[in-house]
């Protein structure tokens, strides 16, 4: 079969129709609901992160059957997991969606093999949907590589036609961040669309009439809370995460300095307070941290009290023979030289040897314990991550550490959304000003800060709209901006906003002195507009069809509070202006 033209394609995809075996099936013409809700999760079996953003960080490295249960087959066979791979390929289609329902930001990366083609056109896919035949598909084939919006309506967004190498691990990672979609694959082929179609919605992997391994899949998005909600268990271990990551960094400069027993000692007083006392299993984890890392540093320099002169180890990598003990150095002869070393110095191994000259050896506490050492010192985190799956394989409970090393994928960087930038009061001094969104002193409730490379400083501020969301949003979902006056001013008020639909396009505004209780807000209408666009604020803007000219605002002397808050989701601000005249700021 000869592959179609491109531009054949685009033109079949804009018409919401894809030619069999191009991409995915082409919608169907009545929309399935969203996929089944996953409820009643006791907890992820992956690798867990909670990040202080708010998103997760998952990562699957198949090295057991048990992270299967944190994916679903929506169509095909159960899959299989076998030398750290899972193993797709049955018939048509062969599908695992997440247990995991996402807002906003979302990505899904790893590594694929198309192991054998079934027929024409096989390929792997890694999709963000909101429902069965609603989402964004990654599709990696010999020969072509897209990303394929299905439904809402059908559209290829971006295309690459290299060739793909056969029987080869190719890494790829799809990311959506705003109204952007883009992907990389072997690091180096950059696609990328824009679209702001979904908001919400699963991972999906599949292989399309092919056998495909898959290994190291990787995930970053912000959990739905309706999500978490419906999944205590999750948000349980989720919290439990994050007050042990508090606690371990509580501890770690006493760890860093050796001072093994002080942090045991701290941990022990840390676990009565608050919010330790609440989170048993983070307290449990503290704990059993600081006792492990106490006793191997305790059996260590026993150990070495057994040493005579002479007597063989190896000292940070190197075959030597003991000396003396000098202080808190150990003195080791290394190729005829005395060399002090700190205990601390001592790899892993070579303090599980002097352990076991005091004591019998206590396999998993002890290994994890090594690892820990590298953990909460300068270990590499390759390195780290390897020697807690020695000490797994002993016998240890590591998953809360494993999270703490999750190997990310060498694009992560590129995707990253922007960092969140906390503002600072700005002066009005009768001068046109400026202020980027992203700057404001306050986002609070649902207000995001995504990227858009075609936004002033590659940034706004909104509350999407996700699948399933109404059109109206809450008003404590707002950005805040702090102006300085000297003296009472008169000014008019811009800002440069995307308002896509008649169902996105108005805020609620309020400009009252600093701390105001209860300021009283204004409908703010807008024009539908799809691209961004200057807008004049009017208390007297006309439902769906905004204003040409603004109406004055005043300041008082001292602060002034601007609030921009959410009325209708969906619409995008990024950059307010003011100025003492009613003219609009230059293009």
């Amino acid at each position: 079969m000869r592959r179609l033209p491109r531009v054949l394609l685009w033109l079949l995809a804009l018409a919401g129709l894809a030619p069999a075996g191009e991409g995915a099936p082409g919608p169907k013409a009545t929309p399935e609901p969203p996929f089944p809700p996953v409820s009643r999760l006791a907890s992820l079996r992956g690798d867990v992160r909670p990040l202080p953003d708010g998103r997760l960080e998952l990562y699957y490295d198949w090295r057991g059957a048990a992270q299967l249960q944190d994916w679903r087959v929506v169509a095909g066979a159960e899959p299989q997991v076998a030398e750290g791979e899972l193993r797709l390929g049955s018939g048509e289609s062969h599908t695992l969606r997440h247990v995991g329902s996402f807002l906003g930001v979302v990505e899904v990366a790893g590594a694929c093999r198309v192991r054998e083609g079934l027929g024409i056109h096989g390929h792997f896919a890694a999709a963000l949907c909101a429902a069965p035949w609603r989402g964004y598909w990654l599709v990696l084939r010999d020969g072509r590589q897209d990303i394929y919006r299905e439904g809402v309506p059908a559209a290829f967004l971006a295309m690459n036609d290299d060739r793909l190498r056969d029987n080869a691990d190719h890494t790829f990672h799809l990311a959506r961040l705003g109204n952007l979609v883009q992907a990389w694959i072997d690091e180096s082929v950059h696609l990328r669309g824009r679209d702001a179609a979904l908001h919400q919605g699963s991972v999906l992997l599949r292989a399309w009439r092919a056998r495909a391994g898959v290994r190291g899949v990787w995930l970053l998005g912000r959990p739905d809370p309706r999500w978490l909600a419906a999944n205590p268990g999750v948000a349980g271990q989720l919290e439990a995460l994050r007050v042990y990551a508090g606690g371990a960094a509580a501890l770690r400069p006493l760890w860093e300095a050796s001072r093994h027993a002080a942090a045991l000692a701290r941990a022990r007083a840390l676990v009565k307070e608050e919010p330790y006392a609440q989170s048993p299993a983070a307290a449990k984890w503290m704990l059993e941290d600081a006792q492990a890392l106490a006793g191997l540093w305790q059996a260590a320099e026993a150990g070495l009290a057994t040493l005579k002169p002479g007597d063989a180890l190896r000292a940070g990598g190197a075959e030597a023979a003991f000396q003396r003990r000098e202080g808190g150095l150990v003195v080791v002869r290394v190729n005829g030289t005395d060399l002090p070393k700190k205990l601390a110095s001592f790899q892993g191994e070579e303090l599980l040897a002097l352990a076991a000259r005091a004591r019998p050896a206590e396999a998993g506490r002890d290994r994890l314990a090594a690892a820990l050492l590298r953990l909460h010192g300068s270990g590499a985190a390759a390195a780290v991550r390897a020697e807690l799956l020695g000490a797994e394989r002993a016998g240890a409970d590591v998953a809360r550490h494993l999270g703490l090393v999750i190997p990310r994928p060498g694009t992560a960087a590129k995707a990253a959304p922007p960092q969140p930038v906390t503002g600072e009061k700005v002066t009005y001094a009768g001068k046109p000003l400026f202020i980027e969104a992203e700057a404001a002193v306050q986002r609070l409730g649902a207000m995001q800060v995504e990227r858009d490379d075609t936004a002033s400083g590659d940034r706004f501020v909104w509350e999407p709209r996700g699948e399933g969301d109404s059109q109206y949003g809450k008003p404590s979902s707002r950005v805040v901006f702090h102006i300085l006056v000297q003296q009472p001013a008169t000014v008019y008020l811009w800002a440069r906003v995307r308002s896509a639909s008649t169902e996105a396009n108005s805020f609620l505004v309020a400009v009252a002195p600093e701390g105001a209780e209860s300021p009283s807000v204004r409908p703010w209408h807008l024009t539908p507009q799809a691209g961004w666009h200057w807008e004049p604020y009017n208390a007297a803007s006309r439902v769906d069809a905004g204003s040409s000219q603004p109406s004055p605002v005043q300041l008082q002397p001292g602060v002034n509070a601007v609030i921009i808050a959410v009325r209708e989701r969906g619409v995008a601000l990024d950059k307010l202006y003011l100025s003492e005249g009613p003219e609009p700021p230059a293009p």
